[in-house]
């Protein structure tokens, strides 16, 4: 019984990997309406373009703090230990 669950495990998983997943980083501050009209638009194209279904497309957001984010050598925000 052990052997066959771990097959099933073993099968969703391999199915699992072979669906899209998209990450988006972005500053923090997004509303949840934007980030729902985001998802709802690149879950829509992601679908429609690599032809999958919608329901296996993954949307993650990572966020990311200004104090963790430099760009041309300066922060977006002051780092706390830089205070």
């Amino acid at each position: 019984m052990l052997r066959v669950i771990d097959a099933c495990r073993l099968q969703l998983v391999s199915v699992r990997l072979k669906m899209p997943i998209v990450k988006i980083e972005l500053s923090a501050g997004r509303t949840a309406a934007q980030k729902a009209d985001y998802v709802a638009g690149v879950t829509r194209l992601t679908s429609e373009i690599l032809k999958c279904p919608v329901d296996s497309v993954d949307v993650i957001f990572i966020e990311i703090a200004g104090e963790n984010w430099a760009h041309g050598g300066k922060f977006y925000s002051t780092p706390a230990s830089a205070t």
